[in-house]
């Protein structure tokens, strides 16, 4: 299966990301980067489809638009799961977002671009270019947050979930995403979900698979994409200083999603 997609990447298509041919019943797990996306696919890999996610598998279960062709997403059973860090866009039907505070998303996004795309500048530089909006593709993450939550013409089919919840009481938030897609499943099923995902076992699939995930085989190995950032909140990181051109920056949008 790794063989085909690597073959299929370069013989079909790019990945489809904002291009992708979105089907009446598709699910979207939204967010901005650095928010859950990932710890989230790995639990609704084993609650959902009952599949024990990793690092070399996911794209096969729940994937993402960014690593996979329209013609490999076609391959997907549906009801398709996609995973997306793109804007608002009218075409996703139902979605699940994930909204996490700006202040940890830039710690978090800082390791992710030193790890993945060498990036050798402090956290100064890097949240200057943060608030702008200008690192990648996806906007400004206050732009990007209130796009989904205010846009969706239809409130019934977006799921609003927070990170601080999730973290807090996982349960209860896998229930919510249960209700909303109509899937029952037994509290023993949550628990089995939770623990396939907690972040001992994420991290030792990481090390484990690091020579044969694409997504880990390029990346910096001395920072890791799960423990990259354990133990550092935005309070005991950031200073003075950085806490207050966060704060300056996005005052409004993280009062408005309850931050």
């Amino acid at each position: 299966m790794l063989v085909k997609k690597v073959l299929n990447r370069i013989l079909w298509n790019y990945p489809s990301c904002r291009d992708i041919e979105v089907w009446s019943d598709d699910v979207f797990l939204v967010s901005y980067p650095r928010s859950g996306n990932t710890w989230m696919r790995f639990m609704l890999g084993k609650l959902i489809y009952n599949i024990d996610i990793d690092f070399v598998n996911k794209e096969d279960v729940i994937p993402d638009l960014y690593k996979n062709s329209n013609k490999e997403l076609k391959e997907i059973a549906r009801p398709r799961i996609i995973k997306s860090h793109e804007a608002f866009d009218s075409r996703y039907k139902k979605v699940i977002y994930i909204c996490r505070d700006v202040r940890d998303v830039v710690l978090s996004y800082h390791k992710w671009f030193m790890k993945y795309k060498g990036y050798d500048k402090g956290l100064d530089e890097f949240m200057t270019k943060f608030i702008e909006g200008s690192l990648d593709n996806y906007g400004g993450w206050d732009s990007h947050v209130i796009g989904w939550i205010e846009s969706f013409e239809n409130k019934d089919n977006i799921l609003i979930l927070h990170y601080k919840d999730i973290k807090n009481d996982t349960p209860n938030e896998l229930k919510k995403i249960l209700a909303f897609l109509s899937i029952d499943r037994s509290d023993q099923e949550i628990k089995k979900a939770i623990l396939s995902a907690n972040i001992n076992q994420m991290s030792k699939l990481e090390k484990e698979q690091e020579n044969e995930s694409i997504e880990l085989k390029g990346s910096r190995r001395d920072i890791s994409f799960i423990k990259g950032s354990e133990g550092r909140t935005w309070e005991n990181t950031l200073n003075a200083s950085q806490k207050n051109r966060m704060n300056e920056a996005f005052k409004e949008t993280l009062d408005r999603v309850g931050y």
